[in-house]
């Protein structure tokens, strides 16, 4: 499917909390920290109602305040996933630079970690960032462009097999093939993604 370390950037592993507090690493750990779970928290914000500048604060003192904690922080994955851990940290920060958050019509200041509602709008947030991920993951194991193109034809885009073969200059079995293999990697992808990140 991946190679070991394409695949590394895409998880949550215990290593990330210890290389963030490492000062020949720190700087690289940050970036793909912040990388990883910046455009979640700025999507959960968006989702409640902030406005541009509000997401941009939101983002900065999640992310900030977990720079300030990480050297006290230790994750044990028997206590929850990070995601929780980061769920929470994000509705506070909406708290502090967003008076009228809201999510689903509700006022988001009422909401506690586990409503049901914040649950799911984290939740979807997530999974879309999880595919993406996973639709990265294959688009570059692909070096032959024309069939990850025919997928992202037939399904992201919605034409048909027929349009799609004929605009790539393939068959229409060919077209077909590559929705179907492409199909099926992504479905691993996001698997792994589940399985693997916190």
């Amino acid at each position: 499917m991946t190679s070991p370390n394409e695949a590394d950037k895409y998880r949550t592993r215990p290593s990330i909390f210890v290389r963030l507090n490492d000062q020949k690493l720190r700087e690289m750990a940050w970036q793909e920290f912040h990388d990883q779970y910046a455009p979640i928290v700025a999507a959960f914000a968006r989702r409640a109602g902030a406005r541009p500048g509000e997401v941009d604060d939101v983002v900065e003192d999640v992310i900030a305040g977990f720079y300030e904690a990480s050297p006290r922080f230790v994750y044990d994955a028997l206590k929850g996933k990070f995601r929780g851990f980061l769920k929470t940290c994000t509705i506070r920060m909406l708290g502090k630079h967003v008076r009228k958050a809201k999510l689903a019509g509700r006022p988001l200041d009422g909401a506690t970690e586990v409503d049901v509602e914040v649950d799911h709008v984290w939740n979807d947030i997530w999974e879309q960032k999880q595919l993406s991920d996973a639709l990265e993951m294959v688009r570059k194991q692909y070096k032959d462009n024309t069939t990850f193109q025919a997928f992202k034809r037939i399904v992201l885009e919605d034409q048909s097999v027929e349009e799609v073969a004929q605009s790539l200059g393939i068959s229409k079995e060919s077209a077909y093939k590559a929705k179907t293999r492409i199909a099926a990697a992504v479905r691993e992808a996001v698997e792994f993604l589940r399985r693997e990140v916190g």
